[in-house]
C-alpha cells in the first residue's frame, strides 16, 4: 500500500547554537537584496489576504522556532515570486541571510511558502531552484552555502553564519553570526542580584562583598550603589599644616560622623619667642572661637629630662599645657622645638573631650625633655576644632598633621 512520510506543517527555524529559535525575527526582503534593508511583502495566507507585516519592514516572530502569526499561533508565510530572507535571534543579532529564495513549489501560481530547509526533502517533491549560480549550495553536512552571480557570499554552519566574500550593492550586510558564548549564556541565566564571577568555562555565581574582621562592607552585593570597604581602626590623612611665623595652628577639617578619634602629629615646632609653652584648645563651633575661661580645662604631665623626673598638673586651666610650664621652650639655633603625637579621644561625643599622648621638645637651656601628658576640656560637649599656640609669640617653624581613626 501507498505511504506518506510525516513532516512538520511548518518550518523551523534555529539558533546559533542549533536550538530551536524563540523570539527570534524573520525578514522578508527584496530578491539580491539585504531583506532588513529593503522589505517585500508577504502573507499568513496563499490567497495573499492576510498580511505579516514584513512590507513595512517589520519581521515574522518566532516561537520555539516556528513562525507565529499576530494571534502567536504557528503559521506559514508566503511571497509572491523571489525573495531575500534575514533571519534574527531574539537581541536582533544576524543568524543567517540569503538574498534569494532557496525552495520552489509548483502550486499552479499559488503563492509558495517560506520553508526552512535541511537538504531531506528531495523525497516529498521539494527541491533546490535549478539556477545555476544564484541561490543556495549544499556541499556538505551541515553546511549550506549561499551565492549570488555565481559568487560564495555566506557559509552557514552549527557553529554561525560567515560572509566571506562580501559583494558590494545597497542593503548588503557584512559580518560573524558567531556561536553563543557559554560564559554569556551562564550571565544571561543567572536570577541572582550580586557582582557575577566566572567560577569554569560557561559557569558562574552571583558574589557579594563581605565584611571580616576589623572590616566593614556597605552595598557589597552593588545593587543599591558602589560597593565601599572601611578598615576598623584605619588612620586616614586629613591635612598637614606647616607653621611660618604663624600665630597658631589651628585644625577645623573634624568629620565627626566618620571619625571616632584624632591624632596630631608635631614635627620641630618651633616658637619665634624664647622661654614658652606649648597650649592646645578646642572649639565647639568649627573655630569661630576657642574655649580659653580660666577654669575650662585641666591638664597633667610627668616625663624626665637632664635634671632628673618632671611631672606638673593643673585643675583650672585656660588651656592644656603640651609643655613643662616651668622647663620652657627653647628657640636657639641649637634648641629645635617640640615633637610628639598626641590622640584627641570623644570628639563626636556630648562628653568632655581628652587628650593623650608623648612629647619631645629642647628647653631654653639646650636640655631635651621628654613628657607623657593628658589633659580634658570639662564641657560635655563635641568638639570640631582645635587649636595650637605658644604662651606668647608667633610659631616661627614645624608642622602638625592631621590624621581621623575610623
Amino acid at each position: 500500500m501507498p505511504v506518506n512520510s510525516v513532516l512538520t506543517p511548518y518550518p523551523v527555524f534555529f539558533d546559533a547554537s542549533g536550538l530551536p529559535l524563540e523570539n527570534g525575527f524573520i525578514y522578508i526582503g527584496q530578491p539580491g537584496f539585504e531583506a532588513r534593508t529593503t522589505p517585500k511583502a508577504s502573507f499568513f495566507d496563499s490567497a495573499a489576504t492576510i498580511p505579516s507585516g514584513t512590507a513595512s519592514g517589520a519581521a515574522v516572530r518566532t516561537r520555539a522556532g516556528l513562525p507565529v502569526n499576530t494571534s502567536n499561533a504557528p503559521a506559514m508565510i508566503y511571497v509572491d515570486g523571489d525573495f531575500s530572507i534575514s533571519v534574527c535571534d531574539r537581541n536582533g543579532v544576524l543568524l543567517y541571510s540569503a538574498l534569494n529564495q532557496t525552495l520552489v513549489i509548483d502550486q499552479g501560481g499559488v503563492l509558495g511558502p517560506i520553508l526552512a530547509p535541511d537538504g531531506t526533502l528531495g523525497a516529498v517533491g521539494i527541491g533546490f531552484d535549478a539556477e545555476p549560480d544564484t541561490g543556495f549550495v549544499r556541499p556538505a553536512l551541515n553546511t549550506l552555502q549561499t551565492a549570488v552571480g555565481g559568487v560564495l557570499v555566506s557559509q552557514q554552519t552549527p557553529a554561525g553564519t560567515v560572509f566571506p566574500q562580501p559583494v558590494s550593492g545597497t542593503g548588503f550586510v557584512s559580518g560573524v553570526a558567531a556561536a553563543l558564548d557559554p560564559d554569556l549564556t551562564a550571565l544571561a541565566t543567572n536570577t541572582g542580584n550580586g557582582l557575577w564571577a566566572r567560577t569554569g568555562d560557561g559557569t558562574g555565581a552571583a558574589r557579594t562583598i563581605t565584611a571580616g574582621t576589623g572590616v566593614t562592607v556597605t552595598n557589597g552585593n552593588g545593587v543599591s550603589g558602589n560597593p565601599t570597604i572601611a578598615v576598623t581602626g584605619a588612620r586616614v590623612p586629613i591635612i598637614t599644616k606647616t607653621a611660618s611665623a604663624s600665630a597658631n595652628i589651628s585644625f577645623s577639617e573634624f568629620d565627626n560622623a566618620t571619625y571616632r578619634l584624632y591624632e596630631f602629629e608635631l614635627e620641630n615646632v618651633k616658637p619665634a619667642t624664647d622661654s614658652v609653652t606649648l597650649l592646645m584648645r578646642t572649639s565647639t563651633n568649627g573655630g569661630a572661637a576657642y574655649d580659653q575661661g580660666a577654669s575650662d580645662y585641666a591638664w597633667g604631665m610627668n616625663g624626665t629630662g637632664s635634671g632628673g623626673s618632671q611631672a606638673g598638673i593643673n585643675n583650672a586651666a585656660s588651656s592644656i599645657a603640651l609643655t613643662d610650664p616651668v622647663a620652657l621652650v627653647g628657640n636657639a639655633a641649637s634648641e629645635y622645638g617640640v615633637s610628639g603625637r598626641l590622640t584627641l579621644f570623644n570628639a563626636p561625643s556630648a562628653v568632655p573631650a581628652e587628650v593623650a599622648g608623648f612629647i619631645n621638645y629642647w628647653r631654653d637651656t639646650s636640655e631635651f625633655f621628654r613628657y607623657s601628658v593628658g589633659g580634658c576640656r570639662f564641657a560635655a560637649a563635641d568638639v570640631d576644632a582645635v587649636r595650637f599656640l605658644f604662651t606668647s609669640g608667633n610659631i616661627a617653624s614645624g608642622k602638625i598633621k592631621m590624621y581621623g581613626i575610623i
